[in-house]
């Protein structure tokens, strides 16, 4: 499970969409999502998400990149936008098939499209290119690179990137065939580890609502 270590895939993915001039690094998102064409900002970072004003820039391609576009993310955003991100389902990872304790769960993630468009309907954090803050950037930059590519995000990549580079080991959706390489996630609970994603009925095994650009992807250490 490459978790976050799936952002750098992403990343590389959408530099070889500019290498070949089918996007730049500094053009606004906007011009493949329209959404996002006039974006809001939280007047308080953290507080209300109606108490918000427009924002004086475009979010960037290099913004989703660098985390910098001014969006959140369930693991790091607190407040009432952290309360919508959950009730909205704007949260694209997968853990486990069950309940973490400690961890509410979410809403059902929606398709990409959905998901783009109840990201574009809720305010910034900041202002696009003014503050670092980790975020669903990479997530939205996977459909960003399907719209640029016409070609969905997972595919784009075994084309592009797992094909050529002989990475036979790397899936959004471990195939069956190869369950029985998959590790078992234990994580600490009350002083014991505790299986929260059994290899044989792992939530790997099961295709996501989108193909997480952000915290998606199960590999190899060799593909890797």
């Amino acid at each position: 499970r490459l978790y976050s270590m799936t952002k750098p895939v992403t990343g590389i993915a959408a530099m070889l969409l500019i290498e070949d001039g089918r996007m730049a690094l500094d053009q606004p998102i906007a011009d493949f999502l329209p959404a996002f064409a006039n974006m809001n900002v939280q007047t308080t970072p953290d507080g209300s998400i109606t108490d918000v004003r427009p924002a004086k820039g475009p979010i960037t391609v290099r913004q989703l990149l660098t985390h910098t576009a001014g969006l959140g993310y369930n693991i790091i955003t607190k407040g009432p936008l952290l309360e919508e991100y959950n009730k909205l389902g704007i949260n694209p990872a997968a853990v486990s098939k069950t309940p973490i304790p400690g961890f509410p769960m979410p809403a059902p993630t929606p398709s990409i499209d959905e998901f783009a468009r109840r990201v574009a309907s809720l305010p910034l954090i900041a202002e696009p290119g003014t503050v670092w803050s980790y975020s669903i950037g990479l997530d939205l930059l996977g459909y960003v690179i399907q719209v640029a590519s016409g070609m969905e995000f997972g595919a784009f990549l075994k084309k592009n990137m797992f094909d050529p580079l002989g990475m036979k080991s790397s899936y959004f959706t471990v195939p069956q065939s190869e369950v029985a390489r998959l590790s078992t996630n234990y994580a600490p609970f009350a002083g014991a580890l505790i299986p929260i994603d059994p290899a044989q009925d792992s939530i790997f095994t099961v295709p996501p609502a989108f193909p997480f650009g952000g915290a998606g992807l199960v590999s190899s250490a060799a593909d890797y």
